[in-house]
């Protein structure tokens, strides 16, 4: 089924939102909030995240699925956007769920989607019942060096010549400037925002269920040693159920063409059903 669209008023704007409703219509037992990854990776989603909320409406879960401030079919452009915004945005549609008092509220954080998920959960006063990331990013300097190299290579093959550097363009980012990726105007302020930013300091919620999904392309590879501390310190420190699950599945999120990860859904969906509180 398709979901029902509609713009969510916000202090901050208007974002659009669609809701998948469980089929049926039925009264959902669980509702989840979808929270987006980054710039392209973004639209790389856009099919998974729609054959999740579908996945789920069948089990008798409700979706809501939100483009941030400056994204997709939301007010502003992406040079306005900033964290603090993104952050108010998903405070928004955990309070829209809560109105609606239908069932327990969990969360999925994709990509970059994870940091500001746990970022705006220590923000602000929420009860989840789960939270779950695909494939999350770590740190946010690691990935904003890797969304400045798309910047190289188009300067490579055009008149740049190569002139541009990762360092030349944070020299520019550090002036209070904007420098534009891969058609995406990029903030100074977003930059810094997010380039301070990692999961290592960052706690889930003491009671929340916490699933990191890792996609590997070898069945029985094993996740970084660094992601599997991370996760044990959650565990053995803050006494939370955290646990990382592989899944060989395509990267959704970076392949040329878009793909469904079958087997993510599949997985993630399986965890909601064998919860007996739901």
């Amino acid at each position: 089924m398709d979901g029902e669209n509609f713009f969510l008023n916000t202090v901050e704007g208007k974002i659009y939102a669609i809701y998948y409703s469980p089929t049926g219509n039925k009264k959902p037992n669980a509702n989840v909030i979808i929270v987006s990854p980054f710039a392209e990776e973004l639209n790389k989603s856009r099919k998974a995240i729609s054959e999740f909320s579908r996945a789920c409406a069948e089990i008798n879960i409700g979706v809501l699925v939100i483009d941030l401030l400056g994204t997709g079919e939301s007010e502003g452009d992406f040079r306005d956007a900033h964290w603090g915004k993104w952050k108010a945005n998903i405070f928004s549609a955990y309070q829209w769920l809560r109105q609606r008092d239908a069932g327990s509220i969990s969360c999925v954080g994709i990509r970059t989607g994870a940091i500001l998920l746990l970022d705006a959960i220590n923000s602000n006063d929420y009860e989840l019942s789960k939270i779950i990331f695909w494939q999350p990013v770590v740190s946010g300097g690691v990935f904003l060096k890797q969304f400045l190299r798309l910047n190289l290579a188009a300067d490579m093959m055009g008149a740049g010549l190569g002139k541009v550097t990762i360092q030349s363009l944070r020299d520019i980012l550090a002036s209070g400037k904007n420098v534009e990726v891969a058609g995406y105007e990029l903030s100074s302020k977003l930059f810094h925002e997010l380039d301070s930013l990692s999961l290592n300091n960052l706690v889930p919620p003491s009671r929340t269920q916490v699933r990191w999904f890792e996609i590997v392309s070898e069945k029985f590879q094993d996740v970084s040693p660094k992601k599997q501390q991370l996760v044990n310190r959650w565990r053995k420190e803050n006494k939370i159920d955290a646990e990382i699950i592989t899944v060989r599945d395509e990267p959704f999120w970076a392949t040329q063409e878009i793909v469904v990860p079958r087997n993510l859904i599949e997985i993630t969906k399986s965890f909601f059903v064998n919860d007996n509180q739901l």
